[in-house]
């Protein structure tokens, strides 16, 4: 008689939330809600892969050291380094508006400067979200171009149209 495949079962603990792309547990805020959702939005609409999704990845900013909420990796990267970031998302609860000082687009903007090769950044708080594509002159100037949303696996290298609004 064959038998049945074992099945493993996780239990959640109270409070937490199993993250969608590294499976680690995370307490269970209205901030991690809405990563949540973009972890499912990255993976399942977007294309990207487990392997390319780092969530609280550690940026060295100066001197000090912040967390981005979720980086995302070219496909073919095997170094990941900061300098080989190519997206960064900022999630916050729903309360924190796109302006705060603190918490804002501001804070993305800062993130996406540090990592010299990130190419596109998003901020949102479940209910609005701010895309923006970096762009680097030759004099190493950097401006910020507003967009819809991040491209997709399939178009990480493409330049989508963008809203023309001013940085």
């Amino acid at each position: 008689m064959p038998t049945m495949p074992e099945r493993k079962v996780i239990v959640i603990p109270e409070g937490k939330v199993c993250d969608y792309v590294d499976g680690k547990f995370r307490n269970d805020t209205p901030e991690e809600y809405v990563r949540q959702t973009i972890e499912k939005r990255l993976i399942n609409e977007h294309k990207y892969s487990t392997k390319q999704v780092k969530i609280e990845y550690t940026l060295l900013l100066g001197s000090s050291k912040k967390r981005a909420d979720i980086v995302i990796f070219d496909k073919d990267c095997s170094d990941f380094k900061q300098e080989n970031i190519h997206i960064i998302i900022e999630c916050k609860k729903e309360s924190i508006e796109p302006s705060s000082v603190k918490d804002g687009i501001g804070q993305l903007k800062s993130y996406m400067s540090a990592c010299s090769n990130c190419k596109w950044g998003m901020w949102t708080n479940g209910k609005q979200k701010e895309v923006y594509r970096k762009f680097v002159n030759e004099q190493g100037q950097i401006t910020f171009e507003d967009f819809n949303d991040i491209p997709p696996q399939t178009e990480t290298s493409m330049i989508l149209t963008a809203r023309n609004v001013p940085a």
